[in-house]
C-alpha cells in the first residue's frame, strides 16, 4: 500500500462514492451494529476518515481526513465532537495552511500549562518549506485542541529536514508525560528507504507539558542498518519503552526489494532502538507492510500487516519474548480477501480476554468501493490464538465500508469509523460513518 498514491486516489474517488453505492449489495442488518453518525462529505461535516475516535468525559472527539469547508481538493479535513447518541458538531475545519491539512493520526488526551488538550497530527500543510518535503508537497503538523478555551493551535510544524515530515499516525502518551510519535518521511537519512520516499522517517517527542518543543529521538536508516524505514503506526508506550512498526525496510523480501517492514522497540532513557522482528513477506507465509498500532496483552505483542500472508491479503501475528533481545513471531491468521476479510489497516483492541480488529476489504463480495479488492471489510476477534473471522461484514450502503482504524473500547461496546459508505437521513449516500458494535 503506497500512501502517496493512495491518498490521491482516495480524494479523487470521494465524489464517485454516491454513484457507486447504488451498485453495492446490502448484507443483512445486525442488531449488534449501529451507525451513530454518517458524514456528509466535502462542504459538509467531513469525509472519509482513517482514524479512530477517543472519548473524553461523556463525549467523543475525532477527525475526518477529508471533507469540511477548507479549500483543499475534497476538503482539508475536520475536527469534531459527538455525543454517544450520535449528535455531531464540527469544532474546526482545517484550511490547509499553517494549521495543517488531512489529519490522519489518532488523537490523545494530555495536560498542558493551560489545561487539558487533545493532540493530533496532519500529514500535510503547516509552515514547513514545501521544497523540503517533496514526497508529500508539504510537511505536516502536530496540533492541539485546548478543551478549556475551545481553540485549535499548531503545536509544531515539521520542517522536512532532520526533524522529519509527514506524520501519518498519532502520538502515544508516555509515563513521563511527553508525547511520542513517528514521521513517515524525512530525517535526513542517506540510506535507501522505499522507492517512493526519499527519507526513512523518525521517532520524535513533543513536550506537551511545557513548550511543545519537538525532539528527534531516532532516525531510521532503512536497508543500510536493517532497522526499518517509513513508520506509519502510532507507537505503543509501555513504561520506559516504545514499540512500533515500519512499513518498509528490515531485510529484502519477495514483496518489496527494500524490505517488508519491521517491529521495533525503543528505550527512551538511552535512545536505543532495537529490531524485534523483520517481516519476510508472502513467499515465506509471513507478513509485509504493518501499518496498525501494536497491542500488548500478557507480555505478548499483537499486530496486523496490510499485505503478506499466504495470499498477500495481510495477516494477524504476535511476538513473544524469548530472551531479553529476541522475540519469536507466530502467524495467527492469513486473510484470504474473501469472506474472512483482507488488508487490515488498524491494530487490535483488547476487551476482556478477547482482541478485536477490522479489515478494510473482504467480507461481503457484493460490496466494492475504491479498489480492486472486493468487499467493504469485516470485524474479527481473536481469543487465545484462535481467530474468528467476519463476526460482522460491512455492506457499504447503510452501515459504511472500508474501516482503516483501530477500534476503541467504551464500556461493553466497541466504536469505530469507516472510510466510506453509509446513508444520510435524506437518503443520499454518506462519506463514511461512526459506528458502535457490541
Amino acid at each position: 500500500m503506497e500512501f502517496r498514491s493512495f491518498t490521491t486516489a482516495a480524494r479523487n474517488a470521494l465524489l464517485a462514492t454516491a454513484a457507486l453505492s447504488a451498485l453495492l449489495a446490502a448484507a443483512p442488518a445486525s442488531a449488534s451494529y449501529l451507525v451513530k453518525h454518517p458524514f456528509a462529505g466535502p462542504g459538509g461535516d467531513g469525509a472519509s476518515t482513517f482514524t479512530n475516535i477517543i472519548k473524553v468525559g461523556s463525549v467523543f472527539y475525532g477527525t475526518t481526513t477529508y471533507g469540511g469547508t477548507g479549500p483543499c481538493p475534497s476538503g482539508c479535513g475536520t475536527f469534531f465532537t459527538m455525543t454517544p447518541g450520535g449528535l455531531e458538531n464540527v469544532l474546526y475545519n482545517f484550511q490547509g495552511g499553517n494549521d495543517g491539512a488531512y489529519p490522519r493520526g489518532s488523537l490523545v488526551l494530555t495536560k498542558t500549562p493551560t489545561g487539558p488538550a487533545i493532540y493530533g497530527t496532519t500529514m500535510q500543510g503547516g509552515a514547513g518549506p514545501a521544497t523540503n518535503c517533496p514526497d508529500f508537497g508539504s510537511c505536516g503538523t502536530v496540533f492541539d485542541w485546548q478543551l478549556n478555551s475551545s481553540t485549535l493551535n499548531t503545536a509544531y510544524a515539521f520542517q522536512g529536514g532532520a526533524d522529519g515530515y509527514a506524520p501519518l499516525s498519532g502520538m502515544a502518551l508516555g509515563a513521563n508525560g511527553a508525547l511520542y510519535g513517528v514521521t513517515m518521511d524525512g530525517g535526513k537519512s542517506t540510506s535507501i528507504c522505499h522507492t517512493s520516499y526519499s527519507q526513512c522517517g523518525t521517532i520524535f517527542s513533543i513536550a506537551s507539558a511545557s513548550t511543545n518543543a519537538e525532539t528527534v529521538l531516532y532516525r531510521f536508516r532503512g536497508m543500510a542498518n536493517s532497522d526499518g524505514a517509513n513508520p506509519v503506526g502510532t507507537p505503543l508506550a509501555q513504561g520506559a519503552k516504545l514499540y512500533g512498526t515500519t512499513g518498509y525496510g528490515g531485510q529484502a523480501c519477495t514483496n518489496l526489494p527494500n524490505g517488508c517492514g519491521t517491529v521495533w522497540g525503543f528505550k527512551i532513557s538511552t535512545l536505543n532502538e532495537s529490531v524485534l522482528y523483520k517481516f519476510q513477506g508472502m513467499a515465506n507465509n509471513d507478513g509485509a507492510d504493518p501499518y496498525g498500532q501494536l497491542a500488548m496483552a500478557g507480555g505478548t505483542l499483537w499486530g496486523t500487516t496490510f499485505y503478506g500472508g499466504a495470499s498477500n491479503n495481510g495477516m494477524v501475528f504476535n511476538l513473544t519474548p524469548v530472551t531479553s533481545t529476541s522475540w519469536a513471531e507466530t502467524n495467527i491468521w492469513n486473510f484470504t480477501g474473501g469472506s474472512d476479510g483482507g488488508h487490515p489497516g488498524g491494530g487490535l483492541t483488547q476487551m476482556g480476554s478477547t482482541l478485536y480488529g477490522a479489515t478494510s476489504s473482504g467480507g461481503n463480495a457484493g460490496c466494492q468501493y475504491l479498489y480492486s479488492s472486493p468487499g467493504c471489510g469485516t470485524i474479527f476477534k481473536v481469543t487465545g490464538t484462535t481467530l474468528t473471522p467476519a463476526i460482522y461484514s460491512f455492506n457499504g450502503v447503510s452501515d459504511g465500508g472500508n474501516p482503516y482504524d483501530t477500534l476503541i473500547k467504551d464500556g461493553a461496546y466497541l466504536w469505530g469509523t469507516t472510510f466510506g459508505g453509509g446513508t444520510l437521513p435524506s437518503g443520499a449516500s454518506a462519506y463514511g460513518t461512526v459506528f458502535r458494535f457490541n
